[in-house]
């Protein structure tokens, strides 16, 4: 659980850093937080969270990340019109459902 939540705090420390570049007027590579959001929810697919403990845990750290993800889309909107990668937050919110179903 604690590399889990070692690289949702990377994940999370990328969206901010993204929602920091475009409050400055910069553009924004979202290469790398596409490859982080899906190498953590493989992680979490691959080895979910053995007891309720840990799986509340990372609903939580999980629950954090989708509100970071949706206050990056309304800047990225705001900024450019253009939607939020789809595939970005689908990712993450399906490793989110994956953990609410207890699967």
């Amino acid at each position: 659980m604690s590399a889990f939540r070692a690289d949702a705090e990377r994940v999370g420390a990328l969206i901010a850093m993204a929602r920091r570049h475009l409050a400055a007027g910069r553009s924004v590579d979202l290469s790398a937080l596409e490859g982080r959001v899906r190498a953590l929810c493989v992680m979490l697919a691959g080895n979910p969270p053995a007891d309720g403990a840990e799986r509340g845990e990372a609903r939580a750290l999980l629950g954090h990340l989708l509100q970071d993800l949706d206050g990056l889309e309304r800047d990225l909107a705001a900024r450019h019109g253009d939607p939020f990668p789809a595939p970005l937050r689908h990712q993450a919110a399906r490793a989110f459902d994956i953990l609410r179903e207890g699967k």
